[in-house]
């Protein structure tokens, strides 16, 4: 039994089919170094745009996902021409998962470049990414002294942007640490 019309099935098995294509042909590409910078097939990351050595290093990165896009892409095309209903469920579930892995190279090159431009930045002396303060990778545990009195800096996630009063952020909170201690202590007590 048929469950997709004729015209549909092969509408959707074609535009499967070339977006595997599209896929596998810059996944290989991108695997030997040979995609060439454009503004239209690739990833458009700042990062990745800046030299043709960040091109060809994050295309690399992404290919191997990017190629087993396309096979999920290409095999999904295949089983919608085949037809019936548990075949056209695995190949929304293909689709599904070339989706993933376009994704998932997409943001492997991303993830890696960025860290390379913060390394970069930290190896030149520029603190953060350029923005100073000091707080990068892994900094040491500020004391509870420069905790209290704001000297102490904020989140490295934040790429050096620091959480307390004096380093250019914002100021960190008033927070009565006491008067949180005796509210969690009541609620324990009420709960018991």
């Amino acid at each position: 039994m048929t469950v997709l019309p004729a015209a549909l099935g092969w509408i959707l098995a074609s535009v499967a089919f070339l977006v595997g294509a599209a896929l596998l042909v810059m996944g290989l590409l991108g695997a030997t170094g040979q995609l060439p910078g454009n503004s239209v097939f690739g990833l458009r990351i700042p990062e990745v745009r800046k030299s043709k050595e960040n091109w060809q290093l994050a295309h690399k990165i992404a290919a191997p996902s990017w190629i087993g896009a396309g096979c999920a892409w290409v095999a999904a095309g295949a089983l919608v021409l085949r037809g019936g209903g548990w075949l056209l469920l695995l190949a929304a579930a293909l689709a599904l998962v070339g989706l993933f892995l376009m994704g998932m190279g997409a943001g492997l090159a991303a993830s890696t470049m960025a860290r390379r431009e913060q390394v970069a930045a930290e190896q030149a002396g520029d603190g953060c990414g350029g923005a100073g303060g000091g707080c990068c990778s892994t900094p040491p545990a500020p004391s509870p002294a420069a905790c209290a009195s704001g000297e102490a800096c904020g989140s490295c996630g934040l790429n050096g942007a620091c959480e307390s009063a004096g380093h250019g952020g914002v100021p960190a909170p008033n927070v009565d640490l006491s008067a949180a201690r005796r509210a969690a202590a009541e609620q324990d007590q009420q709960r018991a």
